[in-house]
């Protein structure tokens, strides 16, 4: 499962569309959430958005990483 963590700004729906990508070229299956749940936030200890959760691991924060370098974590 991937989560995306924003307080829905731009950033935060580009790094929804780099992920989406990411899926499509890397071609598997995972469902996205994206929630601006500022609870959530703490309970993950973001501190900057957005913020990108694969598999509860913290990913990203406060950045926006492409789709080539989303990819390397969907295997």
């Amino acid at each position: 499962m991937i989560k995306i963590l924003s307080k829905g700004c731009e950033r935060g729906h580009m790094l929804e569309k780099n992920v989406k990508k990411a899926i499509d070229q890397k071609g598997v299956y995972a469902k996205i959430i994206h929630s601006q749940d500022f609870n959530e936030m703490v309970r993950y200890g973001v501190t900057k958005t957005p913020a990108l959760l694969i598999n509860d691991s913290l990913i990203a924060m406060g950045e926006v990483p492409d789709p080539e370098e989303i990819q390397i974590y969907l295997d």
